[in-house]
């Protein structure tokens, strides 16, 4: 497996491109019809030359959506919740992440999308 690393600039033309993308299909009339982990389906329906004519269009990223608690596709949000005990919580992606109140003392959660769960607590040199 090949990891990508994106530097500064390249997050934000990313980020760039999905939001022009986005503004694109609110704008133009199109509706989300299907969605999977790395897409998401636009369609609209148009009366063309007296027949329904069906437009749609995939765009696709990498983790794009994730499954909520009820088993449904949802929008991936990159948002680090604050918890009561005074650690942290990145749930709205495919993996879920858990952070200590103290990263040095505490222990680092991984959760995977197939249920995996990795653990790792800080090294100290």
């Amino acid at each position: 497996m090949e990891k990508i690393m994106l530097g500064f600039r390249e997050a934000c033309v990313l980020a760039l491109i999905f939001i022009v993308n986005s503004s694109f299909a609110q704008s133009g009339g199109y509706a989300v019809t299907g969605r999977g982990p790395d897409y998401k389906v636009f369609q609209k329906s148009k009366w063309e030359n007296g027949t329904n004519q069906i437009h749609q269009y995939v765009e696709l990223a990498t983790g794009m959506n994730y499954t909520n608690a009820a088993g449904q596709w949802t929008e991936a949000q990159a948002k680090i919740t604050l918890l009561p005990n005074g650690g942290a919580a990145a749930t709205q992606g495919q993996h879920k992440v858990y952070f200590p109140g103290d990263i040095y003392n505490g222990v680092l959660e991984i959760v995977t999308p197939d249920g995996i769960h990795f653990s790792k607590s800080a090294i100290r040199h």
